[in-house]
């Protein structure tokens, strides 16, 4: 996904509105460290004449230290696992490809592959609340009223079952 590209006004550092905005995505990216900065300069459409004004500048470098200090901090580490491991995953998406479709790859290897990435995308699992629900089927709202007193109200879904006919509009 392309980026907005940041003007080549970039000179005057207005750290406001939209501006800001492409900065901090673009200090965010290379403080995560996932993607490797030409890629993110590509992406931002950001020059090594632009980027050269914009790593020296101390808005800039000040934002950076912030995406830098978030994104390491001991409260993210679950988003820094759960990005590590989806770009983890992503990298190794065309090689799982590969092996679904490759006839020397077993049978019961392809359905624990399939398994496992139907998990990850979410497809076919049931609740965590034990009932064995899917996501969707029921909703609980939960009211802390402080002092050990909560207000629990929980509603099952029902089941909506939709039908119809395949009309051929084209003609």
């Amino acid at each position: 996904m392309a980026m907005p590209v940041l003007s080549d006004d970039i000179k005057r550092f207005d750290l406001s509105g939209e501006h800001e905005v492409n900065l901090r995505r673009l200090a965010r990216e290379i403080g995560i460290g996932i993607i490797d900065r030409e890629t993110i300069f590509k992406n931002h459409g950001i020059t090594t004449d632009i980027w050269l004004q914009i790593a020296t500048n101390p808005q800039f470098q000040k934002l950076l230290a912030e995406e830098c200090e978030r994104w390491s901090a001991t409260l993210n580490t679950r988003e820094r696992v759960d990005i590590k491991t989806l770009a983890m995953i992503e990298e190794a998406l065309p090689a799982m490809y590969a092996n679904l479709h490759d006839p020397r790859f077993g049978d019961a290897a392809k359905v624990a592959l399939f398994t496992a990435l139907q998990r990850g995308v979410g497809i076919g699992l049931r609740g965590a609340d034990g009932a064995g629900t899917m996501p969707g089927e029921k909703v609980s709202i939960t009211i802390n009223l402080g002092e050990d007193k909560k207000l629990t109200v929980e509603h099952q879904m029902p089941t909506i079952t939709l039908e119809g006919n395949v009309t051929d509009d084209a003609a």
